[in-house]
């Protein structure tokens, strides 16, 4: 689930977000500095769908993705019925 910046805050603030971390979203292309860093979360509607999610992946052996590229989506219904 995608959320603004605006919710990220308070999502993070009721554990429902997943921080996936960093990577480097604007560089001086001469001198190649960083100039924006920018974190990553998968933030989900509740803490037992953050959980399940967490759970879940580990099992399946399905990874977030990376930061530059996350994957947040859910699992489809043949995953589900695989976890235990």
């Amino acid at each position: 689930m995608k959320s603004s910046s605006a919710n990220v805050g308070a999502e993070r603030l009721a554990r429902l977000c997943k921080d996936l971390g960093e990577y480097c979203s604007q560089r001086l292309p001469i001198i190649r500095t960083c100039l924006t860093q920018t974190h990553t979360f998968c933030c989900f509607n509740s803490r037992l769908a953050r959980l399940i999610n967490e759970q879940g992946r580990t099992q399946l052996r399905r990874g977030w993705g990376t930061a530059q590229q996350p994957d947040c989506s859910g699992f489809s219904v043949a995953e589900l019925q695989a976890l235990d």
